[in-house]
Parts: structure tokens; C-alpha cells; sequence
């Protein structure tokens, strides 16, 4: 079995391209670090994470960057969520709308070439390590 290269943004071959469970999904939530009383509600933290998310990940078919209104994590602004098929969900807050675009997209690589999500220890950037809301495990099938 070959690791991915997250740098030349390989999909491992343990999913395989044609793998419908090949995806990760990163929710980001758009109503984080919304300005009370701004007139302009539209140009959140949060929103502007998910603009970066989707530029970046724009050439990463693998990669599906989804806003959500919220997360109801409000006191750990920016929340994301990252998904996949048959694998644990994590909830991570407190990501930086600044920072951790790049890291974001390095943790979806390692969650699609994990088998069961979980990305490991050396693979998890700080804004992982310290932001671990909560850990859902996957949805067994029936």
C-alpha cells in the first residue's frame, strides 16, 4: 500500500480514485467570528476560511469544502468538521480563519489515507492537537 503524497495531492491507493468512499468533507462553520451589529455579515471568519478552503482545495477532487450556518460551538470560534465515509468525524474549534488553511487541507489528506480517520499523532497540526471538540465514530452500515 502506497502513502499519498500530500504535496502532489495523491489519492492513496487504499480508497482508489473511483472509490465513491474516497472523500473527505470539511464543514466550516460561516457564522463564526460574525461582527454584532456589522452591517456586513458576510465576510465572517469563518466565511472567509471557507473561500480560502475552497481555493485551495479547488484542484483536490477528493476534497469536498462545505459551509455550514453553524456549528454550536460558539465560544471556540472558527469550528470546522471533517467527514468521510465509514470513518470517525472530528469537530476541531479554535482554528485560525488566517493560519490554518494549508493545515486544514494536510489533516483531510491524512484522514483519506487513514482507514479509519484517524490521522496519525506526527500528522496532526497544532490547531488539531489542541482543538478536538469532539470525535464521532462512523455510521455502521446496515
Amino acid at each position: 500500500m502506497s502513502s499519498p503524497d500530500a504535496q502532489n495531492n495523491k489519492v492513496p491507493e487504499v480508497v482508489g480514485r473511483n472509490n465513491p468512499f474516497a472523500m473527505v468533507t470539511v464543514f466550516v462553520c460561516t457564522s463564526c467570528g460574525l461582527i454584532e451589529g456589522a452591517e456586513d455579515q458576510s465576510n465572517s471568519d469563518g466565511r472567509r476560511l471557507h473561500n480560502d478552503l475552497k481555493a485551495l482545495a479547488a484542484t483536490q477532487p477528493h476534497i469536498s469544502i462545505q459551509s455550514v450556518d453553524c456549528l454550536a460551538v460558539c465560544d471556540k470560534s472558527v469550528t470546522i468538521a471533517f467527514t468521510s465515509p465509514q470513518k470517525w468525524t472530528y469537530v476541531i474549534g479554535g482554528v485560525d480563519a488566517e493560519g490554518d488553511s494549508e493545515g486544514i487541507l494536510s489533516v483531510a489528506h491524512s484522514i483519506l489515507k487513514s482507514e479509519s480517520g484517524v490521522p496519525a499523532m506526527i500528522d496532526r497540526p497544532p490547531f488539531f492537537r489542541k482543538g478536538v471538540i469532539s470525535r464521532l465514530p462512523p455510521v455502521p452500515f446496515r
